[in-house]
């Protein structure tokens, strides 16, 4: 039976935060042992055409790569890819993610994006399930969902979407409706308005930015569930899995608070889960990208800077300015910092020297010099 995704096409896409790298590297930094991303099995959860799975694939020709999707017109499309680029270590199968069982067999990675919160309770329940069930030992699972507190936000303004289109079934004409109301809604927000009209023109702006055919899948979808982190974690921990870490690590660091808040999260111990949902509250965080693992699993409290050592590093960072010793050094993302530290100076200098490519610690140490060892792997963690 057809479904929206067959009438309204939503192209795939890769998603770094998902790549078995960055996924091993996070479960390396916590004291696991991941499957060498080299030879790897990763699954994937409502794939769409396969557009997250196929570079994958490319890049990494002696892993094994299977996608489930319920809608058959992405999936048909995706095997056109594959097969066009004679790639044979991937598998698009059409199918119904409640039919994924424990014969499907055991995978390194589960990658489940923009599935679980536009899902009905008993498909968030099973892709929780699938991602114990079909986990190896040491495996990730990657979910991505819609979060509280920032989900009332977006709540907000999906129901004066769905307000405006009450009535149109036609999907064309819902998704003109809707983007004519959002067009209308900024022209009348002037930049530099109060507080309420200026979040409304940065997310309607936000939208507008993106394909029409998102918005139709996303904000105007039948199911739409923001959940607070720790709801999340309960659901998971109902299934024997347990917290890793998000897949952006820098949405779990505490620099950007410092002051009160910084010591109220310090407050808060080993208690991760708290510690993560008052970031939220902190935040108003809105999307989350969170790893699981299975609950036998021992995990370092924090990540050890240690484990660098074994890692690889690269930044497309540049010198922006220099004042009195001081270095401004900005990266993508409008991120920046200025520092002084000769081995910071050293180490940000030799990554941008050596971009794109990425260096060993070793590789590295042998630059900034073999007595900042200790500073290097500091470094490089924050």
């Amino acid at each position: 039976m057809p479904t929206l995704y067959d009438q309204v096409p939503y192209r795939g896409a890769p998603f770094a935060q998902t790549h078995p790298d960055r996924l091993a590297m996070l479960a390396h930094l916590f004291g696991m042992k991941p499957a060498p991303v080299e030879r790897c099995r990763v699954l994937e959860l409502g794939c769409t055409d396969g557009g997250n799975l196929i570079p994958m694939a490319m890049a990494l020709p002696g892993s094994e790569f299977v996608g489930v999707d319920l809608a058959e017109s992405p999936i048909n499309s995706g095997r056109k890819t594959v097969r066009d680029l004679g790639l044979t270590n991937i598998d698009l199968r059409a199918g119904d993610l409640m039919d994924v069982g424990p014969d499907w067999g055991r995978y390194d990675f589960i990658i489940a994006h923009g599935v679980y919160s536009w899902v009905p309770p008993p498909v968030r329940d099973q892709t929780l399930r699938v991602a114990k069930q079909n986990l190896a030992p040491e495996g990730v699972a990657y979910v991505s969902y819609n979060a509280h507190p920032g989900g009332h936000l977006r709540r907000m303004i999906r129901e004066m979407m769905l307000y405006h289109v009450r009535g149109i079934e036609e999907a064309t004409e819902r998704i003109t409706r809707a983007r004519s109301l959002i067009t209308f809604l900024v022209s009348q927000t002037r930049e530099g308005a109060d507080d309420y009209r200026g979040f409304l023109r940065k997310e309607l702006e936000g939208i507008l930015e993106r394909d029409p055919n998102v918005l139709f899948h996303d904000e105007l979808a039948e199911f739409w569930e923001p959940v607070f982190f720790h709801e999340f974690m309960s659901s998971a921990a109902a299934q024997g899995l347990q917290f890793l870490s998000e897949a952006n690590y820098a949405d779990m660091q505490d620099g950007a608070f410092g002051g009160p808040a910084g010591e109220m999260l310090e407050s808060l111990g080993e208690d991760r889960i708290a510690r993560e949902q008052y970031r939220d509250f902190l935040k108003c965080r809105r999307f989350r990208q969170t790893l699981l693992c299975h609950e036998a699993v021992t995990l370092d409290a924090e990540p050890s800077g240690i484990r660098i050592q074994q890692l690889y590093a690269a930044s497309p960072a540049k010198i922006a300015a220099e004042q009195d010793g001081v270095k401004t050094i900005e990266g993508p993302h409008r991120s920046s910092m200025k520092s002084a530290h000769p081995v910071v100076i050293r180490v940000m200098e030799r990554l941008i020297e050596a971009w794109p490519r990425a260096l060993h610690f070793e590789e590295l140490m042998e630059h900034v010099g073999g007595n900042h060892r200790t500073a290097q792997c500091e470094i490089l963690l924050a």
